[in-house]
């Protein structure tokens, strides 16, 4: 974001949509789906999975413990950082398939909300500190309580041997439209169901009600107003090490006005800044053209060395 995005305006919209997901949110019952802010601790339990590359999950408190929800925290923000639509795949090799990631980041611009949420990041450490006494707990993206942005990925690929009962699954159209992808899903990679992002966007119907409906990778831009859908894994790094990651499950556009303002301010800048000077061509025979070979006509009559040629 640029000198033409209107922050004081975003962050005034910004905190209206938060607050009204969060009043949303809170009134579900028994809904794996909760804001970021309203995280409660006592509400979670870290599952361990153990099929596959060893990780443990955020999962709801539930009675049954055969099945368990994971859990799913939601927060808000403006677009900052945006690879939703992964770079370079051509370039890929195969053996950097599995680095390749769609993330995206997100600025608070200093709300109530977005703060109240980065507040409850230390409550997720602490959940997997205590089921994983004496492991060193370390947290991959790095975000503390004071952070002004938070970012989510996800990982394209997974390895067949960490997910032996996953099937592969073909890419959405708009995150892989000339194939480069699919051709690196040869031998042991797939694109699992945990790998896959979903995107929507808020779509308004009539009067006060709003709908969501299925976006498309590439149509979020820098300074949207969106929703990040977040789910909390961790793994084992060796070294009596545990890596915490954000895993980005869903994105969702909620309001793009000032991020389509700052381009119109933006191209109307540009404009000015590049007016060049008028440059005037003139094509064809004028008036001027017949007197000068008129002139000249009567130069070469008078000339001395015509006289003496005479």
């Amino acid at each position: 974001m640029d000198r033409f995005y209107d922050r004081d305006q975003a962050a005034t919209r910004l905190e209206e949509l938060a607050s009204e997901r969060r009043k949303v949110l809170s009134g579900r019952v028994n809904s794996s789906a909760v804001h970021m802010a309203d995280l409660e601790p006592d509400d979670i339990r870290v599952i361990e999975l153990t099929e596959g590359k060893k990780s443990w999950r955020l999962c709801l408190q539930e009675l049954d413990d055969e099945v368990s929800d994971e859990l799913v925290v939601r927060i808000q923000g403006v677009l900052t950082k945006n690879n939703l639509v992964p770079k370079n795949t051509r370039l890929c090799a195969q053996q950097k398939a599995t680095l390749l990631t769609q993330s995206a980041e997100i600025t608070g611009l200093k709300t109530r909300t977005f703060v109240a949420a980065m507040g409850n990041l230390s409550s997720i450490e602490q959940k997997f500190g205590e089921h994983l006494p004496g492991i060193d707990m370390v947290n991959s993206d790095g975000f503390t309580e004071a952070s002004t942005t938070y970012s989510a990925n996800n990982r394209v690929f997974t390895s067949q041997s960490d997910a032996p009962h996953e099937q592969d699954n073909s890419f959405h159209e708009g995150l892989d439209p000339l194939g480069h992808m699919a051709r690196l899903k040869t031998g042991e990679l797939i694109h699992a169901p945990e790998n896959m992002v979903r995107y929507f966007k808020r779509a308004h119907v009539k009067g006060t009600d709003f709908k969501y409906e299925a976006h498309v990778p590439g149509g979020f831009k820098i300074g949207d107003i969106v929703e990040m859908q977040v789910s909390f894994v961790a793994f084992s790094t060796g070294n009596n090490r545990v890596k915490i990651t954000s895993r980005l499950q869903a994105i969702t556009l909620l309001d793009r006005k000032f991020s389509k303002e700052a381009a119109a301010e933006r191209r109307r800048a540009r404009a000015v800044e590049d007016h060049s000077p008028a440059i005037r061509r003139k094509v064809g025979y004028f008036p001027e053209d017949d007197d000068d070979e008129r002139k000249f006509k009567k130069s070469r009559t008078c000339s001395p060395e015509r006289e003496r040629s005479d």
